[in-house]
């Protein structure tokens, strides 16, 4: 049973998108598992099995009507005998009914436990693709208040040369008029 899972984790949603959607197909394998349970298994064979013997009863009580008449005298034995043989052959066709039912109902099981473990798998891995993103988004995030300090440390120096340049600048022209630059 192959399970189409809704999401890309190639592009088109972000992770946490697929994380919830995985978490969701788990939950729906996890649901579909227990309609499969050994309980409902056994509950389904026996009313499988009672129809067949039902069933089985009802196609050889005609000949069983026949043999008995064919006997005669002897017809309580033949009748007692009959019915014993039917009996049996009406549980061994019940049996094989639950047995194939079971198989089938294991098969399920099978398949959705595949199919869970494979869901669990690719939650796994998304669940560390997005570690992984996130410790990147914190990288570049302290990448750039790196850059931010680095570039207010830059405008500090220049705004200090600035204000350098501005002084010796004032202190020349104070020399050059003879007279202080604020007066």
């Amino acid at each position: 049973m192959a399970i189409l899972l809704p999401f890309n984790t190639q592009g088109g949603q972000s992770t946490e998108q697929g994380q919830l959607a995985l978490d969701e197909a788990i939950k729906r394998l996890l649901d579909s598992l227990a309609q499969y349970s050994p309980q409902a298994a056994k509950a389904d064979a026996q009313g499988a099995v009672n129809l067949e013997v039902a069933k089985h009863q009802l196609d050889i009580l005609p000949q069983l009507a026949r043999a008995t008449e064919a006997a005669g005298t002897s017809g309580g034995s033949m009748q007692a005998l009959l019915a014993n043989q039917t009996l049996a052959e009406s549980a061994q066709r019940g049996a094989a009914v639950g047995a194939d039912l079971a198989a089938r109902y294991g098969a399920v099981s099978a398949a959705i436990l595949g199919d869970t473990a494979q869901v669990s798998k690719a939650s796994s891995d998304l669940y560390a693709k997005l570690q992984a993103d996130q410790a990147a988004a914190a990288l570049e995030s302290t990448k750039l208040q790196m850059d931010i300090i680095a570039k207010e440390e830059e405008r500090r120096q220049q705004q200090n040369q600035f204000e350098q340049k501005r002084r010796d600048y004032q202190d020349q022209l104070q020399v050059l008029s003879g007279r202080p630059w604020w007066a």
